[in-house]
């Protein structure tokens, strides 16, 4: 998994690798109504990916995706 970020100082990138030295442990993500944006993005990906349990109350639900990237992780000679 490639995660980007982008500041006013350029684009940094960081590879996540899959080989983690923790557990999986469980998680729960916390929703309201006022949760909204990027928010609704992690919260959904991680209860997609069976990695989280949302709890809370609906969420804001603006209905929009910011930026969907299909799979661009790099593939890099180690």
């Amino acid at each position: 998994m490639l995660v980007a970020t982008v500041e006013c100082r350029g684009r940094e990138e960081k590879l996540a690798h899959v080989e983690a030295n923790e557990p999986d442990y469980p998680l729960v993500v916390l929703v309201s109504g006022s949760s909204a944006s990027a928010s609704e993005i992690v919260a959904g990906a991680l209860k997609n990916h069976d990695r989280a349990v949302l709890v809370g109350e609906p969420t804001f639900g603006k209905g929009s995706v910011q930026l969907v990237f299909p799979d661009v992780t790099p593939t890099r000679p180690r």
